[in-house]
This record gives C-alpha cells, sequence and structure tokens, in this order.
C-alpha cells in the first residue's frame, strides 16, 4: 500500500511515521497515574459511542478500541480511537472525543481521591499531555478530566472538558 498524505503532512500511526500499511490514522489516549493511587477507571467518547470498564460492549465499538482493558496496577489505561478511518464517512469539519475518569473508590483511600493523574494524546506525529483532576467513583467513570477535538487538517486540541 502506498504511503498517503493529506495537504504534504505525511500520515502515521500510533505517533510513529507510516511507512508500511496506514492509511488513516489513529489518534491515542493514554490515562497515566503514579504512586499512591491505585486503578484509575476511565470512559473514552467517541462518536457516541464509550469504552472503558463497564461500558459495553467490553474492551470496544466500531469507532474506538480500549486496548489496556481495566488496569488495576499503576496504568495507563489506553484506547485507540479510528479518527481517519471514519473522516468523511461519519465526521467532517472537526470531531470531539470526550475524556471521563475516576479514582476506583473500593481500592483508593479517600485520602487521595484528589490526586491529580495525566492524560497523553498522540496522533499525527504530534503528542499533548495535560494533568486531569479525576472524580471518583464504584461504578463507571462519568466525571469529565478533558476533551480532544481533531480538525480535517489532522491537527488537535487537548483541553479542559
Amino acid at each position: 500500500m502506498a504511503l498517503r498524505s493529506h495537504n504534504g503532512v505525511l500520515l502515521c500511526k500510533d505517533g510513529h511515521l507510516c511507512t508500511t500499511c496506514c492509511s488513516d490514522p489513529s489518534l491515542w489516549i493514554y490515562y497515566e497515574w503514579v504512586e499512591p493511587n491505585h486503578d484509575l477507571d476511565t470512559g473514552t467518547r467517541f462518536l457516541g459511542q464509550t469504552v472503558g470498564w463497564r461500558y459495553q460492549p467490553p474492551g470496544g465499538t466500531v469507532y474506538e478500541v480500549w486496548t489496556s482493558g481495566d488496569n488495576r496496577g499503576l496504568g495507563p489505561e489506553t484506547v485507540e480511537c479510528y479518527v481517519g478511518q471514519y473522516h468523511h464517512i461519519a465526521w467532517s469539519g472537526s470531531v470531539q472525543i470526550d475524556c471521563m475518569a475516576g479514582w476506583y473508590e473500593p481500592v483508593n483511600n479517600p485520602s487521595i481521591w484528589g490526586n491529580p493523574a495525566t492524560i497523553r494524546v498522540v496522533f499525527n506525529g504530534v503528542t499533548q499531555t495535560m494533568s486531569i483532576s479525576p472524580g471518583h467513583q464504584s461504578v463507571e467513570a462519568t466525571h469529565p478530566v478533558a476533551k480532544i477535538i481533531v480538525f480535517d487538517d489532522w491537527t488537535f486540541i487537548l483541553a479542559a472538558p
């Protein structure tokens, strides 16, 4: 398969320049944390479908996949969004990805519920990182922590919700 470019920018996957098989870039989201926290639950909504712990279907949807599963230790939890594959099929102009996170109450001591975590986004060779303030819960994560807006020209913004 030939390497494809968009407005003179070579497409890539997982933050690496595509040299063999990629024609549609994916966007990768990494929810990361450090001790003393454990078990950050996440939810990622893209094109109306959400993946993360206790979201259905488990593991993934048509538009995205929860590649890490439920990481109960020191992370990360990882999501791959098929941004390029569904460009001009399910979205055009721009598309928003909503990110949610919360410390799992049965595992984490209430004294650390206010601790921050980090979200790292990799798309089209660009990495952006932001500190986030997770909520806490004993069910699926619904506390908004970030939003990502991807544009037709393959640029993106990582911002507070």
